[in-house]
């Protein structure tokens, strides 16, 4: 993979990071979520708590996935 590429993919997670973190603080609430997910028209966005179950899972997942890398 060239650098370019790696750059580009790096501003472009930044630039999705950003549009979700909505007042800036480097960090991405339950309430700036659903906004973004509501305002795409996303079922999950619907509510707080289907936000809330969507976190969940994918910490759930990452933290999975870190302990088989673990054991594995």
């Amino acid at each position: 993979m060239s650098i370019t590429t790696m750059d580009t993919k790096e501003e472009d997670m930044k630039a999705a990071f950003n549009l979700f973190d909505q007042d800036g603080d480097g960090f991405i609430t339950v309430e700036e979520l659903k906004s973004v997910m509501s305002s795409l028209g996303l079922k999950q966005g619907k509510t707080l708590e289907g936000c809330k179950k969507m976190i969940i899972k994918w910490m759930l997942m990452v933290m999975a996935e870190s302990i088989t890398k673990r054991w594995v």
